[in-house]
């Protein structure tokens, strides 16, 4: 049925489930430092792409260039959207 936060926190409680986003958080904290060493012993201007491209394979480096032009071309109108539903709820004159 529900796979949310609150069957987490009905099924392992409160301290599993901050347990959890702990875990997931330290994690991401590991990948961006992980990512500012690289950046700060090899910088380059190609951003995350490069480096996938150099470290793993260009197939990957492309793969992860075509991710983000997908990302921002549908992450951009979604905003613009967002943006025009906040303007709706501001008070008129």
């Amino acid at each position: 049925r529900g796979r949310g936060r609150g069957t987490a926190l009905r099924r392992g409680g409160p301290l599993g489930l901050l347990l959890g986003y702990a875990f997931v958080g330290f994690v991401c904290y590991l990948v961006m430092v992980s990512l500012g060493e690289m950046a700060a012993f090899l910088p380059h201007k190609k951003g995350f792409s490069g480096y996938a491209t150099r470290f793993v394979d260009p197939a990957l480096g492309f793969a992860l260039g075509y991710n983000y032009l997908l990302k921002y071309l549908i992450v951009t109108p979604n905003n613009i959207n967002a943006a025009g539903v906040v303007v709706q709820y501001l008070p008129g004159r």
